[in-house]
């Protein structure tokens, strides 16, 4: 390709020649000559090709929102000295370049090798792909270049970001006095020590009291409080209503990062967590404990995209016959356009559900039309918060401005 320094020399070399023919003056055919010349030898010496070996490495490629990673590119010349070479990573749109820049000139000697470093954050969670780097080499005099486009997939995976929480408590189906993993009296495998009794046959051996026997002299075991965990559902609502294109802020965001801080909560409690999704499809984990079952909710979250307009009382049907029952679930939605969410919630609630409906409330998302459906939004809205408060539902009404623990303990979140 012709840079616009050769295009110039291009033109006022035929210029010149032409000029001369109509002058009938030698002095502009020779200055023609001499700017063609010069361009051709240009293009003959100037090697299209070139063999780059490139390298591109993420110092984390599993990352929450706002952390910063850092990329290296190594590149190495295998053929020709080059020396003024372009280059241009392409990143997700979605990342900022902090340090550094992603944009650079370089020269290479024939088999050296280069490393270049630059910064990136990513506001925004979801899963990412670093795909192409572009190539352009100038010849030495910078009339031509030539670009190159490497395909060089990069994967990282932005989680949502985690608010902690310090208290979150749910009312089970009896009183409890601690979180988590608490204990109901009931005899059983466990910590705390409860009682010590006879031996009989068939007691294992590692719950023998050896000193009451050696008080006694006869065989005691000690039994312990069985203890018991919550299971815990979180419901994410990913349907196509719950985002904008090329919106900054959307409810979807917002409920994700809500999921990811619930879940580390209640998974810090040892409690067992699961998550449904429902948008184009309904998709579960089933509920789990530990950091295993963390990273797969983190994941899923990461990877929401809205879609599909599946109705929350197709969720409800499923969830009652097949999760344990008189059990927290709680529910992140828009509260937007769907009228099955009163049956649907009503229907949790009588099959002894505890039910926490979470809702983001951006106005700018309720008025993406005009004002006034902005506000004729907010009302339908606000009415459909009394129906399920009235059905004996908790609805944290959350505006994002305010920090989700703020909310949490603003609203009453003690049921």
């Amino acid at each position: 390709m012709w840079t616009k320094k050769g295009v110039m020399l291009v033109i006022t070399g035929l210029g010149s020649v032409l000029l001369s023919l109509y002058l009938k003056n030698y002095l502009f055919l020779n200055l023609g000559t001499i700017f063609l010349s010069y361009v051709v030898v240009n293009i003959l010496l100037t090697r299209k090709r070139f063999v780059l070996k490139v390298e591109r490495n993420l110092d984390k490629t599993r990352l929450f929102e706002d952390e910063i990673i850092e990329v290296e590119l190594k590149i190495r010349n295998s053929g020709f000295g080059i020396s003024y070479l372009e280059v241009f990573d392409v990143i997700p749109k979605e990342f900022i370049v902090l340090k550094g820049s992603n944009h650079f000139f370089m020269a290479l000697k024939k088999g050296e090798e280069k490393a270049v470093r630059y910064t990136v954050k990513c506001p925004r969670r979801g899963v990412y792909s670093f795909n192409e780097i572009k190539f352009r080499h100038y010849s030495h005099s910078f009339m031509l270049y030539y670009d190159r486009i490497l395909e060089l997939y990069t994967t990282a995976i932005v989680l949502p970001g985690i608010t902690e929480i310090e208290d979150f408590r749910l009312k089970a189906s009896f009183p409890k006095l601690f979180q988590g993993a608490v204990t109901k009296r009931q005899i059983g495998f466990g910590n705390e020590f409860y009682s010590i009794r006879q031996y009989f046959p068939g007691d294992p051996f590692k719950s023998i009291n050896w000193k009451a026997f050696s008080r006694t002299s006869k065989l005691m075991v000690n039994e312990y409080e069985r203890e018991d965990i919550n299971d815990i559902m979180l419901i994410v609502d990913a349907r196509l209503k719950t985002a904008l294109k090329n919106a900054s802020e959307n409810p979807i965001d917002y409920e994700s990062r809500a999921a990811a801080s619930m879940a580390a909560f209640f998974l810090k409690r040892k409690d067992r967590v699961g998550l449904m999704i429902f948008g184009e499809r309904i998709s579960i984990l089933q509920p789990e404990n530990g950091e295993r079952q963390f990273n797969n909710i983190l994941n899923s979250l990461a990877a929401l995209k809205p879609g599909g307009d599946i109705p929350m009382k197709a969720v409800q049907e499923l969830l009652v016959p097949s999760f344990t029952p008189h059990s927290p679930v709680i529910i992140f939605t828009p509260l937007y356009k769907d009228s099955t969410v009163v049956d649907s919630i009503r229907e949790l609630v009588a099959h002894g559900f505890e039910v926490v409906v979470l809702s983001p409330n951006l106005p700018m998302f309720l008025g993406r039309v005009s004002p006034l459906d902005g506000r004729i939004n907010a009302m339908h809205r606000n009415s459909l918060i009394s129906d399920l408060r009235y059905l004996g539902a908790r609805v944290i009404d959350w505006r994002p401005v305010t920090p989700l623990v703020s909310a949490i303990a603003g609203e009453g979140a003690v049921i």
